[in-house]
């Protein structure tokens, strides 16, 4: 099956606190790669692996980090979706 995932290389996401995983602080993530060899079911959310750069307040990098994401927090995410295999 492959799953749309609406986000693609390049693009910049915002992430509320409450959106994450392992961390309640916001994020503002430019995205470099969906993780389409790792894919994760918690709870039966379905979610992926992001990589990419946490950007400061000014747009510029300032560390490389993986954030997984619910697919549904990415639907809010503007953008074309880059399809995913299952």
């Amino acid at each position: 099956m492959t799953v749309t995932v609406p986000v693609r290389p390049g693009q910049v996401i915002q992430l509320a606190g409450k959106d994450r995983r392992w961390d309640d602080r916001p994020l503002r993530m430019q995205v470099s790669r969906v993780r389409e060899d790792l894919v994760s079911h918690h709870n039966g959310d379905r979610e992926r692996w992001l990589e990419g750069f946490e950007l400061d307040d000014h747009g510029h990098p300032v560390r490389r980090l993986q954030e997984l994401v619910d697919l549904d927090v990415l639907a809010r995410a503007p953008g074309q979706g880059c399809p995913v295999d299952e």
